[in-house]
């Protein structure tokens, strides 16, 4: 009886094999029709298991015969799946492109098939309903990947002067374009547009593209990255331009009559701060400091809960505008703060007041360092001072009463 039972499956796999290949063909030939229909459904029933190995065994390069033709028109990803089953029995699905390593296991066939097809279908709606394989690692579907990975590298607010930048400019001159064929012949042009108007646009669209190339290369969508090939003029940024001083007495005369803005402003001018820091500024008159949320931070710097606020001494000009800061009438969001200064002083815009702090200070023979950690500045150059002095509350506070605005 034993001996029956291991003939009649060997015939069974013998006619599976045969059967299968069969239904290769007629994929192969796009045979479509009841014939073809009946086939599947007999196939799906009566097919028997792919043969178990002791060893894991190697990817079957024929993955189509577990899809329909029509499952393989309406979703077209299907034929990039691999499909093994491995040492233990289990049946597994693998797809390894376009910056995925995903893969589906059930020792159920039909049930590893089904998780397999739901990963494509879920494919197919990001891609859109009429995705087909052409449109895959075209620039758009590349920049679609980074900047799901980008989001959580990057602050909330970058990202959406990423995502702004990338859909205005990149995307309606490259994103139907295939990443592997773009050359910096192609770029070259485009960034030249960008700089000679919009400098900032063009080096975040500089890093944008370097970032989305960078990530194309790493998971085999393209050999190389155009990028390096593209001459790209530096953006310089436009600096504040300190008020001399015959401007800040004018200036000085003029805030002490504009109320709640002119304390705000008069503020900045004394103490450096940023306008965005003004509204949740604290003064803590006896201990001699004030406190400000920094505004300016990378995403990896917010992690840290000592970055997040700063404590200065509470300078000259401060200590003499005691009694109007405590009317607490000029808290005002940063959107208030920049709209509202030409209202009352045309000559200056809000950075220029902390640039004059700055200048001032310094002038003072404060050192750059102490400046820099009062005004929430990124680090200077030297990095021995950056990470080996620690100014004392004490000193900073013999410091800042040289400063004289």
């Amino acid at each position: 009886m034993k001996n029956e039972i291991e003939e009649m499956q060997g015939y069974l796999r013998k006619i599976g094999a045969f059967l299968s290949k069969v239904k290769f063909r007629l994929h192969e030939l796009e045979v479509e029709g009841t014939v073809n229909e009946g086939l599947d459904r007999f196939f799906d029933r009566f097919s028997p298991a792919p043969l178990r190995s002791n060893v894991a065994s190697q990817p079957n390069k024929q993955n189509n015969h577990f899809w329909t033709v029509k499952e393989l028109k309406d979703m077209p990803f299907l034929k990039d799946l691999k499909y093994r089953q491995l040492k233990n029995g289990t049946h597994q699905f693998r797809y390894r492109r376009d910056g995925f390593d995903v893969s589906f296991n059930s020792k159920n066939l039909k049930t590893a098939k089904e998780k397999a097809q739901a990963f494509i279908l879920d494919l197919k709606k990001k891609m859109g309903a009429d995705v087909s394989i052409k449109h895959v690692n075209t620039l758009d579907y590349v920049a679609q990947l980074w900047f799901s990975n980008k989001k959580h590298h990057v602050a909330a607010h970058t990202l959406r002067v990423y995502q702004s930048v990338y859909d205005n400019h990149v995307k309606p001159t490259f994103g139907s374009r295939k990443i592997k064929d773009i050359l910096p012949m192609d770029l070259q042009p485009f960034f030249n547009a960008l700089a000679g108007t919009l400098g900032k646009t063009c080096e975040n669209a500089k890093i944008i593209l370097n970032g989305i190339f960078d990530f194309a290369v790493a998971n085999r969508l393209c050999i190389t990255s155009p990028m390096p090939g593209v001459i790209i003029e530096r953006h310089v940024r436009k600096v504040g331009k300190a008020l001399n001083d015959e401007q800040i007495k004018r200036f000085k005369n003029v805030m002490h009559a504009a109320g709640g803005f002119g304390t705000a402003y008069l503020i900045i001018l004394f103490s450096g701060i940023r306008g965005a820091e003004l509204e949740r500024m604290s003064f803590d008159w006896n201990a001699g400091t004030f406190t400000v949320y920094n505004a300016k931070l990378k995403k990896h710097q917010r992690a840290r809960e000592e970055n997040l606020t700063r404590t200065v001494p509470i300078f000259p000009g401060l200590f003499a505008l005691r009694s109007r800061i405590e009317r607490e009438d000029w808290r005002y969001s940063a959107k208030a703060i920049s709209d509202n200064i030409k209202r009352f002083w045309s000559e200056s815009t809000v950075k220029d007041l902390r640039h004059t702090f700055t200048t001032k200070a310094r002038e003072c023979g404060i050192d750059n360092e102490l400046v820099n950690l009062w005004t929430g500045h990124l680090p200077g150059k030297n990095v021995t001072a950056n990470v080996y002095t620690h100014f004392s509350l004490e000193f900073q506070q013999r410091q800042a009463q040289k400063i004289n605005i």
